[in-house]
């Protein structure tokens, strides 16, 4: 099958860009029937219009419309791979800025940071804590290069590449009635009622397709954002709550808290990488993916107690260590 060239795809996109065949030809240095006749050449390979004309002015069809960001995609990330071939002999430079849910921030990426910093001294990085239900603002905005943490809800600007997954824990002070458990269902935690709970924002998230569980959508006492204050509040109150286990490794949660599995049903959290669908990663930020895989691989699950990595990322394969 023929495919569009390189060329013809600039030529694509910048018409798409200025709707205009003359303004279009001359951004590329172009002539307009060149311009012209290599639309045309994109259309008999595809067999499919891509544009509407006419004397005044240029418009995406429907398939035209459904092409660009393809054709953007392609275009980015053969430049992000020529930066990358340009400057493999040259001193790192340029930064890269990661958004992570606490958990993450604290179970995982210092142990990143370490290995960036020393594969990649000349590179500087920015972690930002931010809560999950909004991280994608930051990614989408470009605030953020990419995210590690969970997705709650669809974004078509936006990737999911999940790495890692937990599960859901009960979670209650050491001498609260229910710390010999050895597990407790949902039905048991419904009918503590919720005025006994500290909810944790991404509870409601997790179990918004899971019949059954439609009064854990209510009004609890606390409804909390951050992790560590709903464990602040509930080693202050004596109530209970359900939180993901890799919130919950730490020797310190033992030492203060008993908990034990969430189950009929047992509910997973899935946390990955969060990308823009339509703008490809830096050279920095690619450089910042592999090194967070590398260290995934190197802490395996005994290194992220609670946690247990997906298939794909024990397929990624190693980098040689420096």
């Amino acid at each position: 099958m023929s495919l569009p060239t390189i060329r013809q795809l600039q030529m694509f996109v910048a018409l798409a860009r200025f709707q205009n065949f003359r303004r279009a030809a001359q951004s590329l240095g172009v002539t307009q029937s060149a311009l012209s006749q290599s639309i045309k050449q994109i259309e008999f390979l595809i067999n499919v219009p891509l544009l509407q004309r006419n004397r005044r002015h240029v418009a995406l069809t429907s398939a035209g419309q459904t092409f660009l960001p393809h054709a953007v995609r392609v275009l980015d990330n053969l430049a992000v791979g020529v930066d990358l071939i340009r400057n493999a002999g040259e001193p790192d430079t340029g930064s890269v800025t990661v958004a992570c849910m606490s958990s993450t921030l604290l179970r995982l990426m210092p142990a990143v940071v370490d290995n960036f910093r020393r594969q990649h001294p000349g590179l500087k990085i920015q972690v930002l804590e931010v809560d999950a239900v909004g991280i994608g603002d930051r990614v989408r905005q470009g605030e953020a290069d990419f995210a590690v943490s969970v997705m709650f809800k669809q974004d078509l600007a936006l990737d999911f590449s999940p790495l890692i997954e937990d599960e859901l824990h009960f979670v209650c002070p050491l001498d609260h009635e229910f710390a010999t458990r050895k597990q407790m269902s949902w039905r048991e935690l419904t009918g503590l009622g919720m005025q006994q709970m500290v909810q944790w924002s991404g509870i409601s998230y997790l179990v918004a397709d899971v019949g059954g569980l439609e009064d854990l959508r209510g009004r609890a006492t606390y409804s909390v954002t951050r992790i560590s204050t709903v464990l602040d509040i509930v080693a202050e109150s004596g109530l209970v709550s359900v939180l993901p286990t890799l919130a919950l490794s730490s020797l310190s949660v033992g030492r203060k808290f008993h908990h034990c599995p969430m189950v009929e049903p047992t509910i997973h959290r899935s946390i990955g990488l969060i990308t823009p669908r339509e703008r490809s990663l830096s050279p920095a930020a690619t450089a910042l993916r592999e090194v967070l895989l590398q260290t995934l691989q190197q802490l395996g699950e005994d290194g992220l107690p609670g946690a247990r990595l997906t298939a794909a990322t024990t397929r990624q394969p190693r980098a040689a260590q420096s």
